[in-house]
């Protein structure tokens, strides 16, 4: 696998130990973020060295509020301002928000791949599949 770090958007305690594992099982370093405000703000700083993006779009807090993290469309705003440099999974079961992300996205050069999360080990199965292609490509 080539140097580089994952990066990724995802406010789910569970998903994350689970992204972690199989970027530890393909070699891969990674960063995450709960918060799209957050990574809007290290983007410019991460994005160079990223080998791939998986951004979420749904992301609430602890206590069960959806503004206080933003969302994936924040995100993938903060990327299209930036020069691509690596491919993109949007990785979120809102079907009205994916294709947005992916479009702002796409029509800034990025190359994006739509991950729709189905069944319980999509992490572990489909996402390091698409995963380990992108960044070997």
């Amino acid at each position: 696998m080539p140097d580089g770090t994952v990066l990724i958007l995802d406010d789910d305690r569970d998903r994350v130990e689970r992204f972690t594992a199989v970027c530890d099982g393909l070699g891969l370093a990674h960063r995450v973020w709960t918060s799209a405000y957050r990574f809007a703000e290290d983007a410019s700083e991460h994005v160079p060295s990223a080998v791939l993006i998986s951004l979420d779009h749904d992301l609430i807090d602890e206590k069960g509020d959806a503004d206080v993290l933003g969302n994936g469309v924040i995100a993938a705003q903060a990327l299209a301002e930036l020069a691509p440099s690596c491919p993109v999974i949007v990785h979120t079961t809102n079907g009205l928000a994916a294709p947005e992300m992916m479009s702002l996205l796409a029509e800034s050069g990025w190359q994006t791949v739509r991950l729709a999360p189905i069944g319980f080990d999509w992490i572990e199965s489909d996402w390091r599949v698409e995963a380990a292609r992108l960044v070997s490509a």
